[in-house]
């Protein structure tokens, strides 16, 4: 707490991502009954693995939400300053600018140019320098997702 008696915030930022997923589970399992439809009286339906993960979801967040609140009331360490990493969010930026490019122009350079240079791009955001690497993992990579959907499981495109 504060001089003013208000707790800081950056105690519970450890919070967000359980309370995020439990909603999330949540809201899977209000939808379900009306994407997945039950087909007969059968003891393991079509609904019945996405209620499971949904039921382990929340589980899991409540688990790691009663965990995370019983660490903070455990240590009352200090209000930490939250630093902003600028350039960890310029490369989540550069990233999302490369996956959106990758879908605009997939159509109209082709699925294994375009996948190449999306994954030597992502390489380069990422830090990888080596010249060997950038070129042949992803032509090595975009070669074997067109030769998996093609060819083995032969996907018409």
């Amino acid at each position: 707490m504060n001089k003013w008696g208000v707790i800081a915030m950056s105690r519970y930022v450890s919070l967000w991502p359980s309370l995020f997923m439990g909603l999330f589970g949540i809201f899977v399992l209000l939808i379900i009954p009306y994407q997945i439809g039950a087909h007969g009286h059968m003891a393991i339906g079509a609904p019945f693995f996405p209620y499971l993960l949904a039921y382990i979801m929340v589980g899991a967040s409540v688990a790691s939400l009663l965990t995370s609140v019983l660490r903070i009331r455990a240590v009352a360490a200090p209000a930490e300053k939250i630093v902003i990493d600028y350039k960890g969010l310029l490369k989540v930026l550069l990233v999302a600018v490369v996956i959106f490019l990758w879908i605009q122009f997939m159509a109209v350079i082709g699925f294994i140019p375009m996948t190449a240079i999306a994954i030597a791009l992502h390489m380069l955001i990422m830090g990888i320098r080596k010249i060997l690497y950038i070129v042949l993992v992803p032509v090595i990579t975009a070669l074997l997702l067109y030769y998996t959907f093609i060819v083995l499981l032969k996907v018409v495109v």
